[in-house]
Formats: C-alpha cells, sequence, structure tokens
C-alpha cells in the first residue's frame, strides 16, 4: 500500500495465531476469544476495544470461518475474520481490511508535505479508517499561518493508499 510519493502508508494489518478456544459442546469458547481479540487489538494496533460481537454457539469445524465486528475507541468498527484451524478449536484471527489509524494517516501526511518543503499539521478526525478498495475520506492540513487546506486520501482497488493536497 503506497502513497504518492512512494513511500509505505501507515497501515496496519493485524493477525494472530491462537492455541485451542474448544468450549464444553464443541463450540468456541467466547470468553477466550473475546480475549484473544482483545490482546490483537491493544498490542498490535495499540486500540482500546470498547466491544466485540461474534456470532454465539459456533461449532468447532475445522477450515470454518466467520465475522466479528470490533468496536474501538475514539471511534469506529473493524471487522475481523476467525478461521477454525483445527479439531481442537485453534484460531487465526485477522482483520478483515488494513486499519488506517488518524495517527499513522496524519504521520504519513505530514512527513509527505514536510518532504515537499511544507510545514503544516494534519487533522484527520479521531476516526479509525478501513482500507476497503474505492474509497476517500479528507483530512485537513493547516500550515503555520492558519492556512487550511483539504487533503484527500484515496484508496484504489488494489488497496494501494495515495493522498492529495486539494
Amino acid at each position: 500500500m503506497r502513497i504518492s510519493d512512494n513511500t509505505q502508508m501507515g497501515l496496519l494489518s493485524i493477525g494472530l495465531v491462537a492455541a485451542a478456544l474448544l468450549a464444553c459442546g464443541g463450540k468456541i469458547d467466547q470468553k477466550k476469544l473475546d480475549k484473544l481479540i482483545t490482546k490483537m487489538f491493544e498490542n498490535q494496533l495499540e486500540l482500546e476495544i470498547k466491544d466485540i460481537d461474534c456470532p454465539k454457539n459456533v461449532k468447532v469445524e475445522e477450515g470454518a470461518e466467520f465475522e466479528c465486528d470490533v468496536s474501538v475507541k475514539p471511534k469506529g468498527t473493524v471487522p475481523v475474520v476467525v478461521e477454525i484451524t483445527d479439531s481442537s478449536g485453534s484460531v487465526e484471527v485477522k482483520t478483515k481490511y488494513d486499519v488506517l489509524t488518524p495517527k499513522s494517516v496524519q504521520k504519513e501526511v505530514v512527513g509527505g508535505l514536510a518532504a515537499k518543503n511544507i510545514t503544516a499539521k494534519v487533522n484527520c478526525g479521531k476516526k479509525i479508517r478501513l482500507a476497503k478498495p474505492d474509497t476517500t475520506f479528507k483530512c485537513k492540513a493547516t500550515d503555520n499561518t492558519g492556512m487550511s487546506k483539504d487533503v484527500t486520501i484515496s484508496i484504489n482497488d488494489d488497496g494501494d493508499v495515495s493522498w492529495k493536497l486539494d
């Protein structure tokens, strides 16, 4: 995933493989799964979780997949894919899309502007974004004189991220 000046954008894709999450009755232990997802988000994305919504009573069946929605602070929901990797309930958990945190986007745009001899603060709000193909969103760049311009962040079909000063 690249920004317009061919440097890496601050995209975060996370994944984790876990030991058996088998509960009684041949189903995934939801509490263990919630702990795993929480640890993954806090350690790898540095995001605090508000809520995790997964299907209930998922039967352990090797190769089966299901999705959970993870609500995070400050704002946003990240879909994760859980794949059951064996009959004992071991799972692999990964984000469905790369995650763009406001901090990572702002840092990349500020660095890109600095490379063009432009000093500015960038504000992308508090909402996390997902690197879904064919999406755009706006940030605001403000220079030392107080002049502001929009910055358009675009994700193309391949998931590559670019930005431009409007």
